[in-house]
């Protein structure tokens, strides 16, 4: 948790962009000019093309599972997914409402993923995670199964994640994925 907090409070005071999604669902048009600049980061920064792609790639999947799993209830809270960068990092912090009763079963999911990057060889790791959850997930919750597992892939950082309860029924649920800046 001191690293999530740290590592939040750098990020958050080096905001590029936001996107906020609802209640009403209806942000299309603010998804597609945040996506357009994250694909135009590589001109602007002057960076290599690989990292742009990556964020756009972990963007759009921070996007869909907050607009597939959040909650959404803007007199409580606004979901939302920002992108940061400090001292050569990317930071996308996804943030939406989720029910209590599925903090359990999240916590689960991340610190399955996160035991990736206690082994040697966490790419490979990642991979053999990924085709088993494929192999042995049904067809229509294959994006849920491997979606958490994918945004470790595209980092190669732990995710960091914090759950913050507004009431007995809500929590915010905040995850970091980090990505080193590429300058090749």
């Amino acid at each position: 948790i001191e690293e999530f907090k740290k590592v939040y409070e750098k990020a958050c005071k080096h905001v590029l962009f936001e996107l906020h999604l609802p209640e009403d669902k209806n942000f299309m048009g603010n998804t597609k000019i945040f996506f357009e600049k994250v694909k135009a980061l590589d001109k602007e920064m002057k960076i290599g093309e690989k990292t742009p792609k990556n964020l756009y790639f972990l963007s759009s999947e921070l996007v869909q599972a907050v607009v597939h799993n959040g909650v959404f209830n803007t007199e409580l809270f606004e979901n939302n997914v920002k992108l940061s960068f400090c001292e050569n990092k990317f930071y996308l912090i996804s943030q939406n409402l989720t029910s209590s009763s599925k903090i359990d079963r999240i916590n689960t999911k991340f610190i399955e993923v996160n035991s990736c990057f206690d082994s040697e060889d966490t790419e490979e790791q990642l991979q053999i995670r990924i085709k088993y959850k494929i192999k042995n997930t049904p067809l229509t919750k294959r994006g849920v199964s491997v979606g958490v597992l994918d945004l470790a892939r595209r980092s190669m950082n732990k995710l960091l994640y914090n759950f913050e309860a507004i009431n007995s029924d809500y929590s915010v649920f905040t995850i970091i994925c980090t990505v080193d800046l590429d300058t090749k």
